[in-house]
């Protein structure tokens, strides 16, 4: 019999490893990759508030005005800076030195989405300068579109309707005319007789 000198050991290599081969890298570093993706489009649109985001905050503050009219029985103010892309409401409050404008609300918009214009039903665009937008307390106002975008594009407007503080959020560029506008009230009118 012959005698090895390595008695009792395999010359088999182990199979165990350590680290990931390059496949598995490439693998990993995909998967994370798309969470990353998932996680930073969603969270961008939580740091950086939307075009809409604005127009409905806007919305809500045109609703705030017309029933702290209705309630408070006087008038309300809502004041539109459109460069400084803010918007202040004042009631307007008489006392015996004339009438006074005590400040219910104030906002400022952030820089990604910004007021772009305020258009009044006969079409007449401001694009820079103030803005009021009042609102009586028989809940009377004025029909106005609000155009909210970025830099390049209106991505949203906000419809103001003169009667009931009916207000609408649209996609895109809205534009009304007198006599769409005219039968649209009429319309609103009528259902509301009907209930």
């Amino acid at each position: 019999m012959i005698s090895t000198p390595f008695r009792g050991f395999s010359f088999h290599k182990s199979k165990s490893r350590r680290g990931l081969t390059l496949v598995e890298i490439i693998v990993v570093v995909g998967v994370i990759g798309v969470v990353m993706g998932f996680a930073i489009s969603t969270l961008k649109g939580m740091i950086r508030p939307s075009a809409t985001g604005a127009a409905e905050k806007f919305q809500k503050a045109l609703q705030f005005c017309y029933k702290n009219a209705i309630i408070h029985n006087s008038a309300v103010m809502l004041r539109v800076d459109l460069e400084n892309n803010t918007y202040t409401a004042f009631r307007l409050v008489r006392t015996e030195s004339g009438l006074v404008e005590k400040k219910i609300l104030a906002a400022k918009l952030s820089n990604f989405s910004r007021i772009m214009d305020i258009e009044d039903i006969r079409g007449i665009k401001q694009e820079s300068g103030i803005v009021n937008i009042p609102f009586t307390y028989t809940g009377i106002s004025e029909d106005y579109n609000i155009h909210f975008g970025n830099e390049d594009e209106i991505v949203k407007t906000v419809i103001n309707f003169r009667y009931n503080g009916r207000t609408l959020v649209r996609d895109g560029e809205v534009h009304r005319t007198v006599e769409e506008n005219n039968e649209k009230n009429s319309v609103f009118e009528d259902e509301k007789n009907r209930n």
